[in-house]
């Protein structure tokens, strides 16, 4: 008899123990949720721009504050992915081959993290600092076969009906004209003026702002627009009692590690994470209610650090421009035929290679001849090839050196596959603190999304 009494006590302590989990699972449920994606960001990305902001600010970079965290894989069906696939995944929670988007392989449509969040009667916004119908944030509002039918992608945005979008100019496919006339008469405000942007007033209107932000390190000190300064504007238009999910995208990352520019990688880096800084700032005004998810899509360019990285700091701050802009300097000296010590002087003061070897010169100065004797038209010898990838010459011979001073390398130009490092902070971030795949995390945050409110 006591042994019975003793099996219904326990399944009845069992049953409320059971109940009162659900009923605290009911409970843990987010109302404000940001989801952020460095594009590119692989693991040792983060950390060499927390080397950098430890020298030059002794403080550590947010994301890498927040309690949980976790390693990502991020193959997608063709292996190695790109950010159409990582995308899907990240934002539909399913694997399909590289250039699909918000599909799977055999072409089945699927929504969306930020479609269930509408559902749940969340607001949605959408940002990026690259254009809208870019790969990552098509993927949380589009379906498409290839992320270059971007006209198609475009029209994608009213099907939607996501509160606000924020990006660069609209990619166009060719042949096609710009979206925004389309757009606009499907009801969405389109903003082109950063001054009309930051004087809105909240409303009901559905908005596109459309903008320009150059990369940091090619900005004045205190540029007009930054991706930390559009959040949080677009937290103060789409608060409401209802809550919001905000996708916040920093796409430059990827477009400068894929330059393998070290210096303009880290710096992208690190506004993202201002970025960030807006979200955890609005995460302690409401800590019972927010929850902020910072991951990647992929890693790109492999980037390796050695045990040398002390320099790593002063080698980025003595950078003044990205290759990209030290690109444009060198066609305007191959127009003008500018002689050498022209160039270097430029190659000095704007890629901050000062104190040079002499093996270092003579390197660019061959380089540099090089440069000035070709034809953009012609392909590169193989001796070249080997000598100097598929970069322009002189910036070969320049990342060689401020790579080294810098105490790093990169293994490619493109993708790899090492696995991204995800952060967590605030409401049910608990259950991020497992390793998985980019597939698990829309499906988690899904969990913590309030219930649909005609249930």
């Amino acid at each position: 008899m006591t042994s019975r009494i003793f099996k219904i006590l326990f399944i009845a302590v069992s049953v409320a123990a059971i109940f009162s989990g659900l009923c605290a699972n009911e409970s843990r449920k987010a109302k404000y949720i940001f989801l952020m994606i460095g594009d590119g960001m692989g693991s040792n990305h983060r950390a060499i721009a927390s080397t950098y902001l430890k020298a030059t600010t002794n403080r550590k970079m947010i994301m890498d504050s927040f309690p949980v965290k976790n390693l990502t894989v991020t193959d997608s069906l063709s292996g190695t992915t790109d950010s159409a696939a990582a995308g899907t995944a990240l934002a539909c929670g399913v694997k399909t081959q590289n250039g699909m988007l918000g599909i799977t392989p055999d072409g089945k449509k699927v929504n969306s993290v930020a479609v269930d969040a509408q559902n749940a009667g969340l607001k949605v916004a959408i940002m990026t600092d690259v254009p809208i119908n870019h790969a990552t944030p098509a993927a949380f509002f589009a379906h498409s076969a290839k992320r270059n039918l971007y006209s198609e992608i475009s029209r994608c945005i009213p099907e939607s009906g996501f509160d606000i979008f924020t990006g660069t100019s609209f990619l166009v496919s060719k042949g096609e004209h710009s979206p925004e006339k389309f757009l606009s008469k499907k009801g969405y405000r389109i903003i082109n003026d950063f001054d009309v942007f930051k004087n809105l007033q909240k409303g009901s209107e559905k908005i596109i702002f459309i903008h320009d932000i150059p990369y940091v390190i090619d900005t004045p000190a205190s540029p007009q627009i930054t991706l930390a300064g559009k959040l949080s504007k677009v937290i103060e238009l789409i608060k409401s009692d209802t809550g919001f999910f905000i996708m916040v995208e920093g796409g430059k990352i990827d477009w400068a590690a894929h330059n393998n520019d070290l210096a303009n990688t880290v710096k992208e880096t690190v506004a993202f994470d201002d970025a960030v800084k807006v979200a955890y700032d609005f995460y302690r005004a409401h800590p019972g209610e927010t929850l902020i998810v910072v991951t990647a899509d992929h890693d790109t360019g492999g980037l390796v650090l050695t045990d040398n990285t002390a320099g790593a700091a002063e080698v980025i701050n003595a950078q003044w421009c990205s290759k990209a802009e030290l690109l444009n300097n060198l066609i305007s000296l191959k127009k003008s035929a500018a002689p050498f010590e022209q160039a270097l002087k430029i190659i000095v003061e704007n890629y901050g290679l000062k104190n040079l070897k002499e093996s270092n010169i003579a390197q660019l100065k061959q380089a540099y001849d090089i440069f000035l004797s070709s034809n953009q038209k012609t392909l590169l010898p193989e001796e070249l090839k080997k000598m100097y990838g598929m970069q322009n010459p002189v910036i070969s011979i320049c990342s060689q050196i401020s790579d080294d001073r810098a105490g790093i390398k990169w293994n490619t130009r493109g993708h790899s596959g090492t696995p991204v490092t995800t952060t967590a902070i605030g409401i049910g971030s608990e259950i991020f603190s497992r390793d998985m795949d980019n597939t698990e995390l829309p499906g988690l945050i899904k969990q913590l999304l309030p219930p649909h409110p005609d249930n």
